[in-house]
């Protein structure tokens, strides 16, 4: 995929079954590719409801760019 200047903020959404992982090692692709992230807090809430109770988290894209992340 190509590189893309991201918005200020983005969403992932999980069921909060998936926290206790996501805090201890961070949002993993898993089998996929990447990790999806969203501009609609809607589609991460329907996302994380696939799993059981929705958790949007708010992903601050400022840091991560300043960490080296390429979106």
């Amino acid at each position: 995929m190509e590189s893309k200047v991201p918005p200020d903020v983005l969403y992932h959404g999980t069921a909060s079954c998936f926290m206790i992982s996501i805090m201890k090692y961070g949002l993993k692709p898993m089998k996929r590719q990447y990790v999806h992230l969203s501009q609609s807090e809607e589609t991460t809430i329907a996302v994380g409801k696939r799993h059981g109770e929705p958790i949007v988290l708010h992903i601050t894209i400022e840091k991560m760019c300043e960490d080296g992340f390429k979106f």
